[in-house]
């Protein structure tokens, strides 16, 4: 099942990539307790990577159909090409303990600059802006109101959900005792946090 919901994804993102943005925006929200429900399995925490791969490839498809750049000039481009370099330099740093460990961390730096590129192409005018806008801060009632659950419900009803689940179990201490924080629909309780503080300042924007 878990592949079949995959395959429909990936055919959405080929065929449909601008809409299928702000898909993986809200798939992002959620990723976090999806790996952790399915036991955090390989397939699940690929699922936004993959569904990248398929934007990436239809976005590169539609500029060479075109016959336009795949990326145009802008002034970040001399520094991105420098860290790149001085990054692939590293992979045969020594200290390394292994290849695959700099291959991650080069994965973790650039896998995601092609965003960068393809929201100049999304986001052609205000009024796409406003509308992604809207649709992260409209996504951001529930995930809010899933904690404010989560924090009633206590760590007992959070541990309850699998095994995958009591690791992350975050609490702190204070003059009234035990205090949980509950992170939501999100893998740790910083991401969370930081979902929070960039929606604020969305909601402030």
């Amino acid at each position: 099942l878990t592949w079949v919901v995959l395959a429909l994804l990936c055919l959405y993102c080929l065929f449909k990539w601008r809409q299928a943005i702000s898909l993986v925006f809200i798939w992002i929200t959620i990723d976090g307790f999806l790996r952790k429900w399915t036991g955090n399995s390989i397939s699940a925490f690929f699922f936004k990577d993959i569904m990248l791969v398929t934007i990436y490839l239809s976005f590169l498809d539609e500029r060479i159909s075109q016959g336009k750049r795949i990326i145009f000039s802008n002034p970040i481009n001399l520094p991105l090409v420098c860290l790149a370099v001085l990054s692939i330099i590293q992979l045969f740093n020594p200290e390394i303990s292994s290849l695959l460990v700099g291959l991650v961390g080069l994965r973790t730096l650039f896998f995601y600059v092609f965003l960068f590129y393809i929201a100049y192409q999304l986001f052609d005018s205000k009024e796409v802006l406003y509308r992604f806008c809207l649709l992260l801060l409209i996504v951001a009632i529930p995930i809010c109101l899933i904690a404010v659950w989560q924090y009633f419900k206590g760590p007992s009803y959070y541990v309850s959900l699998g095994e995958a689940f009591v690791p992350w179990v975050v609490g702190i201490q204070s003059e009234f005792g035990s205090v949980y924080k509950p992170d939501s629909t999100f893998c740790f309780i910083s991401i969370f946090s930081g979902y929070l503080l960039f929606i604020t300042m969305l909601c402030i924007a």
